[in-house]
């Protein structure tokens, strides 16, 4: 790794013609069962890489090459968002580091996200999102719908800023030459001012972003519309598409996480994709009546047998941080899913046909294993165990339980199917080229093989005899044909076809019609992976220290301005590469009470440090007022149980606030000093959920149960307060939420009382973004809309609190 990035680092500082003035860090985790990575400019350089082979269809095509393309696209993020020209980097050299100065993070997505996809592909080599066929159908689909104008590309979320970003640099390279990019990012990297990407682009190219939008579309046009041409004039062949009873279209939105299992009683099961609902497990009854079965988590895979029920593998937390899939099973008859393994790592996995056992796929470090299981997943046998690099996905068991089939990437051969032979312990190839055979699945009758392939750039479904290694073509659609099952009664194949509306559910009726093979891409070498050797290059190894990491990066002014004070100071913060170790520190004057006031937070694991001081106002009924200093200081630490739908926490927590008189009038009557010394303890509960159409969270509850005792050391006040805060969120209809908060406090004894108003407090917390949270003992101030805060009427042994909203879209743009 260390040889691919210092060979990266080589190659784009070049085409960048910058260096960032520091290392990159880079940090490599196996912690997560999804193949992705993320860069960050803030507060240092630094790549996150999830080593974890990709066995998603949308990356297949660069499986012998994931790392290397993973490492182009994150380094490029790293070198562009880093660059700084004139003004930025003049101002950098004063302030630091900080955000603001980092001009080319300030424009739209799909202009960052395209242009790393752009430099991730690799025409000669054949790697990179811009090579792929998944990627090319998605933009032919967009040519053949009409394609978005501007406006919406700019808001859209998940794959369109990749998907059109790619293309509109391809695009700038083929019509004004590669080194307009260059000058693109060259001149951005002066700019002071955010999202000027129209000023930008009069500067460089004579014309506006909608103007080069417009030649963009046309460009689109001329080179996808020959692609479609081509396909309808070999006459369009595709299935029917489902309805439910109700006469209701199967629709699984534009992701591609559905899976689709044909019964021999003519049901049909699918994962259905909602964008403000989780993924469900839905049933298709004969009748075509439609019922929900379960929810499900993104990405799960199933697999269904009559008798032993439905398999489902899917991602869970697994020791508090990490997310590894792991089997449930729902028994026939059942919603309830239990859960069958704990931390496995199976990814995939198949019944065999006699319910009794499970073939599962384990990967772990890079590495893929095909694990024997018991039906209730206790393992039984290792069947297989590959090297680093050898990836294995969409399993199926062959109906004479002889065999299991796979789609495999060996060797730097791309994806190809591969069936074990379970008595030999052995895999014999059934494909051997560079074209992408993916989604087997045995025929009923155990003499052929179904399966998608993007044989001549698109995804179609193929059908091979295991006999005599004939293959046919049954479909010729424009977008693409995937994961098809067949059902034994009638023989009609289903599969989840994409078009111009994204995903929906099709039926092909039997008999199919077989079509010719289009010519295959042949291996380029047999077992020639496309990344570099290892090098003999020697690299420094020692332990993971946090310094000088550590070390804030940049300052930023800070300023609030109430109606009780004015303050004005800087903001410091700063953490290691890992996260262990972080801090905020706001430093601020009080400008109306002639004081220094402030913050400091500092994380280490699970404890967080706190103390602040600020200046209190207290409002007589007069119109008068007191000013009071207020210091707090607090320790907690917390033990969590987390899941990926919620998390629950318990805190312990040490806490001390010291309230004094601040410089008072001779008038006035001096009120004595107050210490609250406590001991607290918490229950925090959150399952709240923000879909990616949401305009708020949209469903679920954060609620903290909060318990604290001023009698555990010297103290000025006595008793026990107890509070409890409950956030709800109800959603409507479309993307309408209802958020009732109900905030409930008591006290014994003689407390240090709740105040309620004004309009959040001082605590600095706004300032310090994730270095610090809300302190979660010794919070007494509520704000309260409408009411000044330190009225006297508002303070009192116990509070309620309450409030209702209706939360809504103004205006969608992207529909």
């Amino acid at each position: 790794m260390a040889f691919l990035c210092e060979n990266t680092h080589a190659r784009l500082s070049v085409t960048f013609s910058w260096e960032p003035g520091n290392r990159t860090d880079v940090v490599l985790s196996d912690e997560m069962d999804f193949p992705s990575g993320s860069a960050t400019y803030f507060p240092f350089n630094q790549m996150n890489l999830f080593v974890i082979p990709t066995d998603k269809l949308s990356f297949l095509s660069d499986a012998d090459t994931y790392l290397e393309v993973l490492i182009l696209h994150e380094y490029t993020h790293i070198l562009h968002l880093d660059k700084a020209e004139g003004k930025t980097a003049f101002l950098r050299n004063i302030f630091g580091r900080h955000f603001l100065l980092f001009p080319n993070n300030f424009q739209p997505t799909w202009f960052i996200e395209g242009l790393a996809t752009y430099i991730e592909t690799d025409h000669e080599k054949g790697i990179g999102r811009g090579e792929n066929s998944w990627f090319q159908m998605r933009m032919r689909m967009e040519v053949a719908k009409g394609s978005m104008p501007v406006r919406e590309i700019n808001i859209a979320p998940l794959s369109p800023p990749y998907l059109y970003g790619e293309h509109f640099y391809e695009f700038i390279a083929e019509t004004y030459g590669p080194e307009k990019i260059s000058t693109m990012i060259e001149t951005y990297s002066n700019n002071l001012i955010p999202y000027c990407i129209n000023s930008n682009a009069k500067g460089v190219f004579g014309k506006n972003i909608t103007e080069l939008w417009n030649e963009f579309q046309i460009y689109l046009k001329n080179r996808y519309q020959p692609q479609l041409d081509r396909i309808r004039g070999q006459k369009i062949v595709k299935g029917i598409r489902i309805a439910d009873a109700g006469g209701k279209y199967v629709s699984i939105k534009g992701y591609f996480d559905g899976a689709v299992q044909a019964m021999e009683d003519g049901s049909l099961y699918y994962v259905k994709n909602f964008d403000q609902q989780h993924q469900t497990l839905m049933l298709i009854k004969p009748d075509g009546t439609s019922e929900e079965i379960a929810e499900l988590r993104s990405n799960a895979r199933i697999d269904v047998h009559p008798e032993a029920g439905i398999l489902i593998a899917q991602p869970e937390v697994c020791r508090e941080y990490r997310i590894y899939f792991d089997l449930y099973k729902i028994v026939p008859g059942k919603k309830k899913l239990r859960r069958l393994t704990s931390c496995s790592r199976y990814r995939w996995a198949a019944w065999n046909p006699y319910g009794n056992q499970i073939a599962a796929v384990k990967t772990n470090l890079a590495k893929s294993e095909l694990h024997l299981l018991d039906a209730e997943g206790e393992f039984l046998e290792k069947l297989w165990e590959g090297r680093a690099g050898e990836t294995v996905a969409h399993v199926d068991w062959s109906p004479d339980g002889s065999r299991i089939v796979a789609a495999c990437s060996f060797n730097g051969t791309g994806w190809n199917l591969w069936e074990f032979h379970i008595k030999e312990k052995r895999w014999h190839a059934i494909t051997r080229d560079r074209d992408i055979e993916v989604y087997p699945r045995y025929a009923p009758d155990g003499n052929s093989l179904l399966f998608c392939s993007d044989h001549s750039g698109v995804y179609n479904l193929r059908k091979r005899n295991l006999a005599t290694g004939d293959t046919v073509t049954l479909t010729n659609v424009e977008g693409g044909a995937f994961q098809p099952t067949q059902g034994k009664t009638n023989g009609d194949i289903y599969y989840l076809g994409y078009g111009t509306e994204g995903f929906n559910i099709y039926q092909l009726p039997a008999p199919q019609k077989d079509l010719p093979m289009p010519e295959e891409k042949p291996l380029k070498k047999e077992g020639q992976a496309l990344m570099p050797a290892d090098s003999d290059t020697a690299y420094d190894i020692h332990s993971y220290y946090p310094w000088p990491g550590i070390l804030p990066q940049s300052w930023s002014p800070y300023a609030e301005f109430t109606e009780d004070a004015r303050s004005a100071g800087i903001f410091i913060h700063g953490n290691d590469a890992l996260d262990i170790y972080r801090y905020g520190l706001t430093l601020a004057y009080d400008i109306d009470n002639n004081d220094l006031v402030g913050a400091f937070s500092a994380g280490y694991r699970r404890l967080n440090l706190y103390t602040s001081r600020y200046n209190k106002v207290y409002r007589y009924s007069t119109g008068d007022h007191h000013i009071r200093q207020k210091k707090l200081y607090q320790a907690t630490v917390y033990i969590p149980w987390t899941s990926i739908d919620s998390a629950w926490k318990i805190h312990f927590g040490l806490s001390a606030e010291i309230e004094t008189d601040h410089e008072i009038r001779a008038d006035q009557a001096q009120w004595a000093d107050a210490r609250d010394n406590l001991y607290g303890t918490a229950l925090t509960f959150d399952n709240s959920k923000y879909y990616l159409y949401s305009v708020s969270l949209n469903e679920g509850r954060k609620i903290r149960l909060i318990a604290e005792s001023s009698d555990f050391w010297d103290s000025d006040f006595s008793g026990e307060i107890y509070t409890i805060d409950w956030r709800e969120y109800l959603p409507l209809y479309g993307k309408h939420v209802l958020a009732i908060r109900i905030v409930q406090g008591w006290g014994t004894e003689e407390p240090k009382p709740f105040e309620l108003g004004g309009e959040g407090g001082t605590d600095f917390a706004s300032a310090m973004f994730y270095y610090m949270d809300d302190p979660l003992f010794h919070h007494r101030e509520y704000p309260l809309r409408g009411y000044p805060e330190g009225m006297a009427g508002l303070r009192g042994r116990r509070m309620q609190l309450g409030s209702l909203e209706w939360r809504f879209p103004l205006v969608e743009i992207r529909k």
